[in-house]
């Protein structure tokens, strides 16, 4: 696995790393939706993005100095039992019945299913999975198809982590700019930098994404949903 996946879940990175930082807030916490890195030996997570601890209700120290029972304690009874089965098969599965729905208790005391997502992230040296990152939405009512599309939607964005590794933060801030209908121009003068650095970024990012044009580029960017 790339030196990147380890930086990214440093949890001290995640914080400070600027390519890391740049991803969870800029893509991760502007989701409508639960996104984590959970550490498969330790079973509990060690990064949640602002949606999850908004609508569990929990803070980023709660969560992240959480225990596996603590965090086992969130599952109903009978969810527990399909997550730790879950767990125990995923070596020999790790893509049997992806989608998953669990009913978790929030901080409230309040009940809420959610149709989660997990693939391995990060591989020991051993080769044994060491972190999972997972996506989900939550169900409400009956809305179980509509949920399994924004599941579907979201999987395509988190199954992209690694192309984002491509670019550095100032060119995934120009590419936003781009999108936004600015010229080379008025992105210099925004981000402080010579029309010519912009024009440079521009041409690395056509390289590093195999794309011919400016147009092509920001499709690339927009389906891969990088912006």
């Amino acid at each position: 696995m790339k030196e990147f996946l380890d930086d990214f879940v440093s949890k001290e990175n995640l914080k400070n790393n600027k390519a890391s930082n740049f991803l969870t807030n800029h893509i991760f916490n502007n989701l409508h939706a639960f996104v984590f890195i959970f550490d498969f030996e330790k079973t509990v997570p060690i990064w949640v993005n602002k949606y999850f601890e908004t609508r569990m209700g929990y803070s980023e120290d709660d969560l992240m100095n959480i225990t596996s029972d603590q965090f086992m304690s969130l599952f109903h009874p009978n969810s527990l039992k399909v997550f730790i089965n879950r767990i125990s098969n995923y070596c020999s599965f790790p893509s049997f019945e992806k989608n998953r729905v669990y009913q978790l208790m929030t901080k409230d005391g309040k009940w809420i299913n959610i149709m989660v997502s997990t693939s391995i992230l990060k591989l020991a040296p051993d080769g044994k999975i060491k972190y999972l990152i997972g996506y989900g939405v939550e169900i409400i009512g009956n809305e179980l198809q509509k949920s399994l599309r924004d599941l579907n939607e979201l999987g395509l964005k988190s199954a992209n982590l690694l192309l984002i590794e491509k670019l550095s933060k100032r060119e995934l801030e120009v590419i936003t700019n781009i999108a936004n209908c600015l010229t080379d121009k008025e992105i210099a003068e925004k981000l402080r930098i010579s029309e010519h650095t912009v024009i440079s970024h521009r041409k690395n990012m056509l390289h590093k994404t195999h794309t011919k044009n400016t147009a092509e580029l920001v499709h690339f960017a927009v389906r891969k949903g990088i912006i």
